[in-house]
């Protein structure tokens, strides 16, 4: 575990690195979707994603203790990336090698016409992997909160709606919106705050 002195968005990675399972459920269900996503992007079906996804996960669980944290250097989301990176780099020379084993010169030649997928800095954008990230967090704490609380929130922040109609419609005072949304931005920011080597 950190010492007291670390700050606590190095908490996460300490804790699945100690193979605590609410951090390792945070961080499949926060990365998992991301995963998924670079996947996708790069151009494979999706049977080839769920076994990328499933392998960057099992290299994940298997490398994570050597992970070390510094928030000074990469970040943990580039790491992911780059686990992802390798196995669909992995994943593309098992299939050619597979179809050659198979197919002759003239499916090898095929094959080396195709370009290995890949993902470039353009293709992954960090304002929307942070964007798709904060998605993933709020839907993860939605269920920590009262429903009023989370309409309250979600009305004023989301929707842009005034406090004075939220107030009106949910039967509360401006000011226990005003708490609510303050309320749900700070477990958003607390938990973000725990992802933000990534």
């Amino acid at each position: 575990m950190p010492a007291s002195s670390e700050s606590t968005s190095a908490q996460l990675i300490f804790d699945a690195q100690a193979n605590v399972p609410e951090a390792w459920h945070k961080l499949y269900h926060v990365y998992g979707p991301l995963v998924r996503r670079w996947c996708l992007r790069s151009g494979l079906t999706d049977a080839d994603v769920a076994d990328v996804t499933q392998e960057v996960f099992v290299r994940l669980m298997r490398h994570l203790k050597s992970y070390e944290y510094d928030k000074e250097r990469a970040r943990f989301r580039t790491w992911m990336r780059v686990v992802t990176i390798n196995c669909i780099r992995d994943l593309a020379r098992a299939c050619r090698d597979k179809a050659v084993a198979q197919g002759g010169t003239a499916a090898q030649n095929l094959l080396l016409e195709v370009a290995e997928p890949s993902l470039s800095d353009d293709d992954l954008d960090d304002e929307q992997d942070q964007a798709y990230i904060t998605q993933r967090v709020l839907s993860l704490i939605e269920t920590d909160f009262s429903e009023k609380t989370w309409n309250a929130f979600w009305r004023s922040t989301v929707n842009g709606e005034t406090t004075a109609s939220i107030a009106k419609d949910l039967g509360l005072s401006e000011g226990a919106i005003r708490q609510a949304k303050s309320r749900v931005l700070r477990r958003l920011r607390q938990e973000l705050a725990e992802l933000a080597p990534c």
